[in-house]
Parts: structure tokens; C-alpha cells; sequence
């Protein structure tokens, strides 16, 4: 009797551990999807800036990208921002290039790419602890404090800011295109193919077909 109450002690703690086990190991694999999730969206802030300064236009003087390092009161000199005040700038400038308006959209896009720019970098500022962080101490963040600090969230949303970024300075290198102003087009147009996404291929075609022409390429076609 004694050994059956044993064995049956020895089953039940077995099942038990094993179970545990298995929740346990769940747990780890959410969490590590999760981080690794968070380790793509945010990048190395050093690369942030080095891609914003990439986006400057030599051409304009007042097209100043803010480096999200730099003090926020100077930082908010050039006036407050927030999401409604960024879109309405971002789609009135849009607006403008649908209607080939190409003059006034040149200037209404700088100031959208420039905006969009700058809110990005305040969502960026957002989730700096994490991502300027050791790796060791990355790892000691429970998912439910990555969870509850919307931390993939907000890079999610400041990478989309980004692309809009990306887009409004390209928009603005083939505004200056159309008016015939190669000089200002041809820079704009090739800083940004430094930064738009293999997916944006209808830009990038844009893009191309526009230099190609202005360089006098005429025995490779675009379509």
C-alpha cells in the first residue's frame, strides 16, 4: 500500500512540474516574441538622427529637421505640435499635389515632412529608456510593463510618421520637377530613395522616371 501511495505521489508531482513547465515555457516564448518585436520597430537612436539629417534639404535655409536630442524647450520654439495639428498640415500638402498645384505644394510639403518629422521624434523620445538600455536590463522588463508603457505602440506609430516624412520629401523633389526645376529636384529625389521602403514602389517608380528624364536617360523605360 505504502509504495502504490508513493508512486501515486511520485505521477501526480511528475504532471505537475510538467504542466508547469509548460505554462512557464509559453510565457518565455510570448515574451520573446514580443521583444523581439519591439528590438525591429525601435531603432538605435544613433541611426534615427543620422537618418533625419539625411533628410535635409541644402537647398533651404529654413528646413531646419530637430534632432531629438536637443533641449525640448528649444525644441518647442518652433511651436507646439500635436497629432490633428501635424495630419491637417500633412493633407492640405497632399491635397495641393493631387490638384498639381506644384508651386504652392513644394512649400506646403517641406512644412508637412518637417512637422511629421518632429512628431515622429517626440514618440520616439517617448520609448528612449528602453531602447538606450543594456541589454541585460531590456530583458528584466516584464511583458506586462512593456504591455501597460505601449512601448511597440508608440515606435509603431512615430516609424508611420516616418514614412509620411519619406513620402512628403519625395512629393517635393517631383514638385520642383514638374516646375522645371532640376537643381532642387535631383537632390531632394535622391536623399530620399535613401529612405523610403522597398515596399513604397509606386514612389520609387516616381522617382525614377523623374531622374531619368532629368539626366537624359532615354533608352531605359519605366512603367
Amino acid at each position: 500500500m505504502k509504495k502504490i501511495f508513493i508512486i501515486l505521489s511520485m505521477f501526480v508531482l511528475v504532471s505537475l512540474i510538467s504542466a508547469g513547465c509548460s505554462q512557464n515555457s509559453e510565457i518565455l516564448e510570448e515574451v520573446a516574441v514580443i521583444r523581439a518585436k519591439l528590438d525591429i520597430l525601435i531603432p538605435d537612436p544613433i541611426e534615427i538622427d543620422e537618418e533625419v539629417d539625411d533628410s535635409v534639404d541644402p537647398e533651404s535655409e529654413d528646413n531646419d529637421i530637430i534632432d531629438p536630442d536637443f533641449d525640448l524647450s528649444e525644441f518647442l520654439q518652433l511651436g507646439f505640435l500635436s497629432k490633428e495639428s501635424v495630419d491637417a498640415v500633412i493633407n492640405e500638402a497632399f491635397a495641393l499635389y493631387e490638384e498639381g498645384n506644384y508651386r504652392d505644394a513644394a512649400v506646403a510639403l517641406n512644412n508637412a515632412a518637417t512637422d511629421a518629422n518632429r512628431f515622429a521624434n517626440i514618440l520616439s523620445k517617448m520609448n528612449r529608456p528602453y531602447y538606450s538600455a543594456r541589454s541585460s536590463n531590456r530583458d528584466d522588463l516584464g511583458i506586462t510593463t512593456i504591455r501597460a508603457l505601449g512601448l511597440a505602440e508608440i515606435e509603431g506609430l512615430s516609424n508611420s510618421y516616418k514614412e509620411i516624412r519619406n513620402e512628403a520629401r519625395l512629393l517635393e523633389g517631383l514638385c520642383y520637377y514638374h516646375l522645371g526645376n532640376y537643381v532642387k529636384s535631383l537632390p531632394l529625389l535622391l536623399n530620399t530613395l535613401d529612405l523610403i521602403e522597398i515596399t513604397q514602389v509606386s514612389l520609387w517608380r516616381e522617382a525614377n522616371i523623374a531622374i531619368l528624364d532629368m539626366i537624359g536617360v532615354t533608352e531605359i523605360v519605366v512603367k
